[in-house]
Parts: structure tokens; C-alpha cells; sequence
């Protein structure tokens, strides 16, 4: 008895699971007798679940300068939850670097409604001062528009300036 209760009020959140209240059945059946068996029904509500993820890139393996012109890069937006949903972009932009979001198809800073397990690219333009040097970590976050707490957070890794040198050293017989 004391199990049913616990299953009647049980409430569910599930990613991906459509909200709604779906039956559970559960059927015991004695290990020594196959023919006593018995059969317990509960209804299990879940409900609307707001999620999100925001991708993290690795650009280390790259290297850029200061003073270049913009450049841009996709960071894709995904709604784990299982209802749609909109997502306001914030962008925590470390010193030395200029970024804005640059997206077609969203509203200010904020991306169109995305249904539950779908995705949208957001375009981040960015450049660097002219004596921009060494690691820089921009930090996406995208909030939902219906429930400010429902928020995730990736980030861009990038270095800019000097990678290293590459010294040629030649002598007089290799010239010839």
C-alpha cells in the first residue's frame, strides 16, 4: 500500500518525453507458482520540461591576430527539453576582444521558438585589439525566454597572437 502512494503522486520529468499523463503497469508474478500473478496500474503525469545546452568549441588548434577584420562562427543552440522554446543570448566577452551576435532569423538577441530535441545556429561575429596576446574564453549563455532560470552556459577557446617562431638557419653550402 504504502509503494501505490508513493507511485500515485509520483510526477515525472522525463527530456524528450511529450507532457501528458501516461498509465504504468506493473505484473508480479510468484517465482513458485507462474499462475498467481498480479497487476498494479498508475498514472504517471510529465510534465512540460525546459531545457538547454549550448555548444563549447576548442579553437587552440587555431591561432589569430590582432587588429583583423571580423570573423564569424556558429555556436548551435539545442532544446533538451520537451517543449518548445526560446532562448535569450548573452555574450561575457573578455577584455581585448569585440564580439556581437550576428544571426539571421532571431529577434535582438533572442533566437526563434525551437521545438523540443532541435536546434539553431547562432553566428558569433568577433575580431581582437591590435596588441591582443595569449588566451581568450568567450562565454555563450542562452536563457529561456519563459523561465529565466532555465539557462546554459558554453564557452569559445581561443589564442591569439604568437603561436611560436620558426628559425631557418642556412650556411653557405646550401645556397649552392
Amino acid at each position: 500500500e504504502r509503494v501505490k502512494k508513493t507511485f500515485e503522486n509520483w510526477k515525472y520529468e522525463l527530456e524528450g518525453i511529450i507532457p501528458g499523463d501516461y498509465t504504468l503497469i506493473v505484473t508480479a508474478t510468484s517465482v513458485k507458482d507462474q499462475t498467481f500473478k498480479s497487476e498494479l496500474y498508475f498514472v504517471i503525469t510529465v510534465e512540460g520540461t525546459r531545457k538547454v545546452e549550448v555548444e563549447s568549441r576548442d579553437l587552440s588548434e587555431q591561432s589569430y591576430r590582432g587588429g583583423q577584420p571580423d570573423e564569424s562562427i556558429n555556436v548551435q543552440i539545442n532544446n533538451t527539453g520537451n517543449v518548445e522554446d526560446q532562448y535569450k543570448m548573452e555574450l561575457d566577452i573578455p577584455v581585448g576582444m569585440y564580439a556581437y551576435v550576428d544571426s539571421i532569423g532571431m529577434d535582438d538577441f533572442t533566437t526563434p521558438l525551437i521545438q523540443p530535441g532541435s536546434s539553431f545556429n547562432v553566428t558569433i561575429s568577433f575580431t581582437f585589439d591590435t596588441l591582443a596576446e595569449g588566451n581568450f574564453d568567450l562565454r555563450i549563455t542562452a536563457r529561456s525566454s519563459f523561465n529565466e532560470n532555465v539557462k546554459s552556459t558554453g564557452n569559445i577557446i581561443f589564442i591569439v597572437g604568437s603561436v611560436g617562431r620558426l628559425e631557418l638557419l642556412l650556411n653557405s653550402d646550401d645556397l649552392d
